[in-house]
């Protein structure tokens, strides 16, 4: 089986250096989960959506949410981003 590595977060700014991540700065918030809008096949996408809508506008909009989930998502909104990762894999 063979595995893709997925980065979350890109440490390194546009110039090659490395991105401070020092006190005051927001947090980086990241939800794995197996189903988001509009792959939902219960309750819990949908809370995962409300959920992740939410921590996004905390603080004034201050903290980072990436959502990791199956399917071919690929949204951004501001400061919440969604990717939809397909399997590598045939069984």
């Amino acid at each position: 089986m063979k595995y893709r590595q997925v980065f979350l977060f890109d440490a390194e700014t546009e110039d090659g250096g490395l991105r401070d991540w020092g006190k005051g700065l927001g947090m980086r918030i990241a939800i794995l989960t197996n189903e988001y809008p509009p792959h939902v096949y219960g309750g819990a996408g949908v809370h995962v959506e409300y959920l992740t809508r939410e921590l996004a506008l905390l603080e004034g909009g201050r903290h980072t949410v990436q959502v990791l989930c199956f399917g071919e998502q690929s949204v951004t909104q501001d400061n919440l981003t969604v990717r939809g990762v397909l399997p590598d894999c045939h069984i």
